[in-house]
C-alpha cells in the first residue's frame, strides 16, 4: 500500500492531468494478484481473512476503475494517496492490535477493529458520504474541516492506543514473568 501511496503523491506533483503509466498497470495487476492469493487462503481461513479479501477486492475495483478512466486529475491522485497511506497505516495498527490486545479482545475483534476505523476514515476523507451527510446543517461542513476531524481522530486514537501499548510493555504479564 505504501508503494501505491508514494506513486500517487509523486504523480500529484506533476503539472496537468496525468495518464496512468506502465508502472500503474503493473501495480494494479500486483494488487489484483495479491487479493486473489488472499482469496485462496480466505476460503479455508477465518473471518478476518475474508473481510480483508473483500476490502482488497474493493480496492481492486477502485484501482481498475481509475485506470480505465485514462486520466488522473489532482483530486483523484490525492484521494488515491489518502486511501493507500491510510490502508498501510491501519495495516500496521492491525499488527499492533493482534500483538498487544491478545488478552483484552476476542480474536476477530482484535483483527478487525483497525479495519473498521480505516474504512470509516477513508470513506469520510473521500467525500463520498451518504446523502444524510449532505442534509442541513451537515452540508455546510467543508471537506477541509472533515479532513481535519478525521486526522485529529486518528491521531488521538493512535496516541491513546500507543499509551496503552507502552503500559502493556511495562506492566504486562510477559515482563513480570507471569506467562
Amino acid at each position: 500500500m505504501v508503494l501505491y501511496a508514494y506513486r500517487a503523491i509523486r504523480l500529484f506533483g506533476r503539472e496537468g492531468q496525468i495518464k496512468p503509466d506502465d508502472i500503474d498497470h503493473f501495480l494494479a495487476r500486483l494488487l489484483t494478484f495479491s487479493v486473489l492469493a488472499m482469496f485462496s487462503v480466505a476460503i479455508w481461513k477465518n473471518t478476518p481473512m475474508r473481510v480483508f479479501t473483500l476490502l482488497g477486492a474493493y480496492l481492486c475495483v477502485l484501482e481498475w476503475r481509475e485506470l480505465k478512466a485514462g486520466v488522473w486529475d489532482k483530486p483523484t491522485l490525492f484521494r488515491r494517496h489518502q486511501r493507500y497511506i491510510l490502508a498501510s497505516y491501519f495495516y500496521v495498527l492491525t499488527v499492533v492490535s493482534i500483538v498487544h490486545l491478545k488478552d483484552e479482545l476476542p480474536t476477530n475483534l482484535r483483527w478487525l477493529w483497525p479495519a473498521a476505523v480505516g474504512v470509516f476514515s477513508v470513506w469520510m476523507l473521500g467525500g463520498n458520504r451518504l446523502s444524510i451527510m449532505h442534509k442541513a446543517p451537515l452540508r455546510r461542513i467543508s471537506q477541509g474541516a472533515i479532513s481535519r476531524w478525521v486526522v485529529w481522530g486518528i491521531a488521538s486514537m493512535s496516541l491513546l492506543f500507543g499509551a496503552y501499548v507502552v503500559y502493556d510493555l511495562i506492566y504486562g504479564p510477559a515482563i513480570q514473568g507471569q506467562t
